[in-house]
């Protein structure tokens, strides 16, 4: 968990390329929350892994429109098991830390 935990970087989510394609996104997707997560991506140019059945429902025009590619965590063939089991573990505490209304960063 700590590997993971060190390996991220904080983005601002109001940089004004992020809010711009978040604003696109808004007659795509119907959580404004997904709008952020896959402008950054888009404005990073950097693939993105989730598992948001919303973002994966529109994933063929998305990676289409934005040039990124979007992925389940399953879908990673390089990631080793390993890897696998510390970004389950990650999202896991995410998603009970989020019900609890806090926020892993």
């Amino acid at each position: 968990m700590n590997t993971i935990l060190k390996t991220l970087s904080v983005i601002l989510f109001y940089r004004a390329d992020i809010v711009e394609v978040a604003h696109e996104l808004r007659k795509v997707l119907v959580d404004y929350i997904d709008c952020v997560i896959v402008a950054t991506a888009a404005a990073l140019r950097k693939d993105l892994v989730t598992e948001d059945r919303d973002i994966h429902s529109r994933r063929e025009g998305l990676e289409r429109s934005y040039g990124i590619k979007i992925l389940s965590y399953r879908d990673s063939s390089s990631a080793s098991s390993k890897e696998l089991s510390l970004l389950t573990e990650f999202i896991h505490r995410r998603s009970r830390c989020y019900l609890e209304g806090l926020w892993i960063v």
